[in-house]
């Protein structure tokens, strides 16, 4: 190998272990994903309605709460300066209507990235659609 190889096969390994892709063994821990937005959508008939209580935790504190009322269909986003560090984040969203209460959990799915997430939701009457959008395309 020669001296220009050599220096840039040493340049790539220091760059991908600076980076974090060392093939190193990753005993340590990776700073969760920041929480960037709320957006939960409605999808109900004209006439129907949900309460939502949204309750935040940020590295293990309650943070925010506040209940939603939706009626037929709108949206509700929510977007706040105490949102985007890279520590953990739980949402809980517990859904009133004339069919019962129900609680969903943003630990209910996984985001493996190191990217931000949103977490999004569509309420509907008899269903309902909890997930995480990853990536630095949506934050």
């Amino acid at each position: 190998m020669d001296r220009r190889n050599a220096l840039l096969t040493l340049g790539s390994a220091a760059i991908c272990s600076f980076a974090g892709c060392s093939s190193k063994d990753d005993s340590e821990s990776v700073a969760p994903p920041p929480l960037t937005e709320i957006i939960l959508w409605s999808v109900l008939e004209t006439g129907e309605s949900v309460s939502a209580k949204i309750t935040v935790e940020k590295d293990g504190s309650q943070i925010f709460e506040t209940v939603h009322e939706f009626e037929g269909e709108n949206r509700f986003s929510l977007t706040k300066d105490w949102m985007g560090d890279a520590v953990p984040y739980s949402v809980t969203i517990e859904l009133v209507s004339t069919e019962g209460t129900d609680t969903y959990s943003s630990s209910d799915f996984s985001h493996d990235s190191n990217d931000c997430w949103i977490l999004y939701g569509d309420l509907g009457s008899s269903s309902v659609f909890l997930g995480g959008m990853i990536g630095e395309e949506h934050c």
